[in-house]
């Protein structure tokens, strides 16, 4: 009886935008976080430097 070879394994289907990306979204929102809290402490230095 000849031996029979198992199948290739199938290809993995691509991950979603989301999971490959996942920590440059999470930097991008840490950077928009900073940016818009940077607002409010020039508002507080400027109201300071007027004092």
């Amino acid at each position: 009886m000849p031996e029979t070879q198992a199948p290739p394994p199938l290809p993995k289907s691509q991950p979603s935008f989301t999971r490959r990306n996942k920590t440059i979204i999470k930097l991008l929102g840490v950077g928009a976080l900073v940016l818009a809290l940077l607002i409010p402490l020039e508002l507080i230095t400027g109201a300071l430097s007027d004092r």
